[in-house]
């Protein structure tokens, strides 16, 4: 009798445990359907604001003329609510000046010019950093027609963040941030990018995934032959940190810009087959440690061109795009 005992018990003990497991388990499979389900729905979404929707750019430059025509629906919208930064980058082709966008008209703008919006980008030619009222416009955007249904993202060279309220940020439902970095080493970041100070990005990105975790974070490196054969290097870097894609961006040189620094350019620019090469090099090592997603100047330059001409940015020409040599 005490050994049949014993056995009921282990029986119950063993049905108790199987049914804690398969409750485990089915609470596991649950969470991936529910994560594959809103990975699809916002796949769809996105689909459906694309196929309507345009790539466009919003500034000082076309603001008011957008403000004249009729609503739109835009895959991404991509935001400077200001036109200026606190970098020279050796190969920055952009005017400058102190004229911002108003608070209340961009309101207005968002309410009354926009149907819907796939991706918005806050942060494009400029440093949005610079601006404090970055996080009141952040806010504005989750508040309206324009919140969008993928990815919110504010792009940064990152020496300013840690001014801005973070929790604003996530308030907002910022999903990604993107940090313009070219370099892991300092001496070849201030280089290319005059005015930074890679420690004090690394320390702002780290405060700033440390207080929101939920927010993936991109590195946007533009390649030159100063740094084409360190992005291993700023990969490894990044990894460390926990980035999750890497956008890599071929260097653009336009000849008859009065902007860009034209003693350097023509040094800079990549000879035929070296983004091409890189980029090999790169899925060779890293495949499937992160994504990876590389544009080369000329295609940089016809999404340049189309961008111009989709934003109604009257007036401005990008020129020809300098080839180097092979």
């Amino acid at each position: 009798m005490e050994g049949q005992a014993i056995i009921k018990q282990a029986l119950k003990a063993f049905a108790s445990a199987a049914s804690s497991r398969m409750s485990q388990v089915a609470s596991t499979v649950g969470e991936r359907l529910s994560k594959q389900t809103k990975h699809l729905l916002k796949a769809a979404k996105r689909r459906e604001v694309a196929e309507a929707g345009k790539d466009s750019q919003l500034n000082v430059y076309n603001f008011r003329t957008l403000m004249e025509h009729p609503p739109s629906d835009y895959d991404y919208l991509r935001f400077d609510l200001n036109n200026t930064c606190n970098l020279h980058c050796v190969y920055c082709h952009n005017h400058r000046s102190d004229e911002v966008i108003d608070l209340e008209q961009f309101r207005d703008f968002l309410h009354t010019k926009v149907g819907r919006v796939a991706n918005f980008q806050v942060g494009c030619g400029m440093e949005p950093t610079m601006d404090k009222r970055l996080t009141d416009f952040m806010l504005l955007i989750a508040d309206s027609p324009a919140k969008p249904v993928c990815d919110f993202i504010l792009q940064t060279n990152g020496i300013l963040l840690h001014k801005h309220d973070h929790g604003k940020m996530q308030q907002a439902s910022l999903t990604r941030l993107s940090v313009s970095i070219d370099a892991a080493s300092p001496e070849i970041q201030r280089d290319l990018r005059s005015g930074t100070n890679l420690q004090k990005v690394l320390r702002n990105l780290a405060g700033f995934i440390g207080r929101c975790p939920e927010t993936s974070v991109d590195f946007i490196t533009t390649v030159t032959r100063v740094n084409i054969d360190k992005v291993e290097d700023l990969i490894v870097l990044g990894l460390d940190m926990g980035v999750k894609r890497f956008v890599f961006r071929e260097v653009c040189y336009y000849p008859d810009n009065n902007i860009v620094d034209h003693s350097r350019m023509p040094e800079l620019v990549l000879r035929d087959g070296e983004f091409r090469q890189m980029k090999d090099r790169v899925l060779g090592r890293f495949d499937g440690a992160a994504q990876f997603i590389f544009g080369d100047n000329q295609f940089l330059h016809t999404c340049a061109k189309k961008s111009l001409s989709v934003s109604r940015m009257e007036g401005r020409a990008l020129g020809e795009i300098y080839v180097g040599k092979a």
